[in-house]
């Protein structure tokens, strides 16, 4: 089997617009490409097919990378590994469309996306669109507003409160507004209540014969206003996870046609009526390098297992573990 796995950063998806060594998000997309890349590689009978942007460094791999120098080799490689691989694998971010506009590239040349499909993709990809949508399902999420260019600051609004872009990734762009700014209002962006407690992530992975939950974790972010990810740890209070999960599963069944690896980000309140879906990420997300050693089987063969069709399931390890984003894995005391 021929299985091409494309992580946009560090795979050309810059080569138009800019370095990539300057993209906040290279370390993060190393790491998931590096373990998802190793996963993959210990599955028998597969070839893992990997992009490389010629303005990186070349990284210690069992796959040998394409290299693509221009953009116009990136749109050409891209798209003959996509159409002649068994499966695509897609990490990337949605900011400027860059994920759904990948997947759309992907069933144009007639490949297989071994994740969500576009309609999801599109969805999970507005951050005021998916909570929107999670609430007319009876999903409890922060309220929110969108806000244009040219509208003015919703001051009615309880401060303090979270402003965010609509097709943000990791946390940029993000902010915690304590007053409202003097500065015009930005487009494209939501406001939503902020909700103070605990922020967690659980990671899902979904076919047509159901899902499968991954343990849960905290998430560490920087405390500056910011919500910068730092990376997290598995959670160990039971209860804690047991509220995180029941949530996700309530998203989940509210989501049409769930299918591949969805990491939802939440926040757990003082109370479990606190509890809220912050979003959703219709790919591979950054506690993949730390998921990886929680559990005993290969999260990459639960992956394709479960798209295929089959029924999975996944047996938790009892050490506790935390992870940095970008990559490092070690046991907490």
């Amino acid at each position: 089997m021929d299985l091409f796995l494309y992580e946009y950063v560090t795979g050309g998806g810059l080569l138009e617009t800019a370095e990539p060594a300057d993209c906040p998000l290279l370390a993060e997309g190393q790491a998931m490409l590096a373990a998802l890349a190793e996963d993959l590689a210990r599955l028998p009978d597969t070839k893992v097919r990997l992009l490389r942007d010629g303005r990186l460094p070349a990284w210690h791999a069992p796959q040998a990378a394409i290299v693509v120098k221009t953009a116009a080799e990136h749109t050409a490689a891209f798209d003959q590994m996509a159409a002649a691989c068994d499966w695509t694998l897609l990490i990337a971010p949605e900011t400027g469309g860059a994920l759904y506009a990948c997947a759309a590239r992907v069933a144009a040349v007639g490949g297989r996306l071994l994740g969500p499909d576009l309609p999801l993709i599109a969805l999970a990809s507005d951050k005021h669109a998916t909570c929107e949508y999670l609430r007319d399902q009876g999903v409890p999420v922060p309220l929110g507003r969108a806000i244009e260019p040219g509208q003015p600051w919703p001051v009615e609004w309880p401060l303090p409160a979270v402003c965010k872009p609509r097709d943000g990734a990791g946390s940029c762009g993000v902010r915690l507004l304590r007053r409202w700014p003097s500065s015009g209002v930005p487009g494209g962006y939501r406001v939503e209540r902020y909700c103070p407690g605990l922020a967690a992530s659980v990671a899902a992975i979904a076919g047509p014969a159901g899902h499968v939950l991954l343990p849960a974790c905290t998430q560490h972010l920087t405390q500056d206003g910011c919500f910068c990810y730092l990376g997290g740890s598995v959670l160990q209070d039971p209860h804690l996870t047991g509220r995180a999960h029941r949530l996700v599963r309530q998203a989940l069944l509210a989501l049409p046609q769930p299918r591949g690896y969805l990491g939802f980000d939440l926040v757990l309140g003082e109370r479990p009526s606190d509890d809220v879906v912050i979003e959703i990420n219709p790919r591979p997300t950054t506690s993949y390098v730390g998921l990886r050693h929680a559990v005993a089987e290969n999260l990459a063969e639960v992956l394709l297992a479960a798209v295929c069709g089959q029924s999975v399931s996944v047996r938790p390890l009892a050490w506790p573990i935390s992870f940095t984003a970008t990559g490092e894995v070690y046991p907490e005391p």
